[in-house]
């Protein structure tokens, strides 16, 4: 970090001053992934602040995936963390009550956005695991006796389709998503084993959305998402 203009005012909100200027750093490329930050000796005396506002700062940004920590000392992150979606999670479900329809909604966009890209960029290799996770989640529905295969099962249907966006950042946040629904989901899975007919839709609708990864079809993938009650 630059000496000109570090310099932190003022003694209200120190720890939270701090985080900005990091994040600030981040953002004007003054910082950027894989630097290494000083001490939070040298940092304090840098920003002229005690020692215990810079630890403060450093944790929380640890803490949200924006810092991580080395034998040889802090750095900025290389890669994106589920820790820098968790917080919108949290805020989320802490909001109000209807926050469990705000997570499923988000779900929603995000996978419709990450397949609608992992449609036209996945590979053969890909589409052929995305159908052998099909036959396994088909088995599974048929058995009906274990709720946690199945869920199991779809996850790795649709968590193969999102990789193939080849996009770790949309991939991550996706991934996060998916877990933070995993109840919801498990509980659309419980109601739709109790009739034949729901089973069979199921079994369509994923067929449909291979068939869209073959073929390329970002429109069909769309209407597809859009109508599929597990997202309800």
């Amino acid at each position: 970090m630059k000496k000109e203009s570090v310099k932190i005012i003022g003694d209200v909100g120190l720890t939270q001053q701090i985080i900005n200027r990091i994040k600030n750093g981040i953002l004007t490329k003054e910082l950027v992934p894989g630097d290494q930050l000083p001490n939070n000796i040298e940092l304090a005396k840098l920003l002229g602040v005690r020692t215990k506002y810079v630890t403060e700062a450093i944790m929380y940004l640890m803490a949200i995936g924006v810092l991580e920590i080395h034998p040889q000392g802090v750095f900025v992150s290389r890669g994106f963390s589920s820790a820098m979606v968790e917080p919108i999670i949290y805020g989320i479900i802490l909001s109000q009550s209807t926050s469990l329809d705000m997570l499923k909604e988000m779900r929603k966009c995000t996978e419709l956005a990450v397949l609608s890209l992992a449609v036209t960029k996945a590979l053969q290799k890909e589409v052929n695991q995305m159908s052998a996770n099909l036959t396994t989640l088909k088995k599974e529905l048929e058995k009906k006796n274990n709720l946690d295969n199945i869920v199991a099962a779809d996850d790795k249907f649709y968590l193969t389709a999102i990789k193939a966006s080849h996009n770790p950042l949309l991939v991550n946040i996706a991934k996060t998503a998916r877990i933070y629904t995993a109840e919801s989901r498990k509980a659309a899975f419980k109601n739709i084993l109790k009739k034949e007919s729901d089973i069979k839709i199921i079994t369509q609708r994923h067929s449909a959305i291979l068939k869209t990864f073959k073929n390329k079809d970002v429109k069909k993938l769309t209407e597809i998402i859009m109508n599929d009650p597990l997202y309800e």
